[in-house]
């Protein structure tokens, strides 16, 4: 007997429920692990328990809304590790601007937040020629990426900025993978059925 295939089938309900999944829940695993590298944060180790956990969110949220289509499956996975990768930038992105604000204020206490902002975005020009995101990334391109990164700032060891940017997108690339593999991955009665006697919710006929 042939083993089942995938009917594609996807539901608009069950399509919102994984939307809803990959975008909220990428954006708070991205959020947490930002938080988290406070406290220590092991390069391309992370983003490995990152690609994960991400790909058990997807796979739960395709169960959910029986989404039987393989493809959509690959695709949240992929979004929801962009997603995640995203908010851990933005939200290291939001703990340097406080940082820096809090240190503008201590010597101008009455700086207004336009102000503060305008005095930062001046510092991360005069440093790196780019103001905004693009300047904090090119900051910590410079002082390279941390392999394992320490409470207060220390770590052991920080990398060429050009072996930053590889560092990055070795990460990236693996939590897509990792992210794509696991929530593309039927469940096991799908994997067992071969003679149309078990189905899966989600990958069943």
């Amino acid at each position: 007997m042939k083993p089942y295939q995938p009917s594609l089938v996807v539901p608009i309900q069950g399509l919102l429920i994984l939307l809803l999944a990959v975008l909220l829940g990428g954006a708070a695993i991205g959020a947490l692990v930002s938080l988290l590298s406070n406290l220590i944060y092991v390069i391309i180790l992370i983003p490995i328990g990152m690609g994960w956990s991400g790909g058990k969110l997807v796979a739960a949220a395709v169960r959910v809304g029986k989404i039987r289509n393989p493809g959509v499956a690959i695709g949240a996975g992929v979004l929801i590790a962009v997603t995640m990768y995203a908010a851990m930038w933005a939200s290291g992105y939001l703990q340097f601007r406080n940082v820096q604000a809090a240190a503008v204020l201590d010597v101008n206490p009455g700086l207004n937040q336009a102000a503060v902002d305008r005095e930062i975005d001046s510092v991360l020009t005069s440093i790196t020629g780019q103001s905004g995101f693009m300047g904090f990334l090119l900051v910590e391109d410079q002082n390279g990426a941390a392999v394992v990164r320490l409470p207060g700032d220390k770590s052991l060891l920080n990398l060429s900025p050009l072996l930053s940017w590889i560092a990055w997108l070795v990460e990236v690339l693996l939590m897509t993978w990792i992210a794509v593999t696991i929530g593309r991955e039927p469940g096991p009665s799908a994997r067992r059925a071969t003679d149309g006697t078990e189905r899966s919710s989600c990958w069943a006929r």
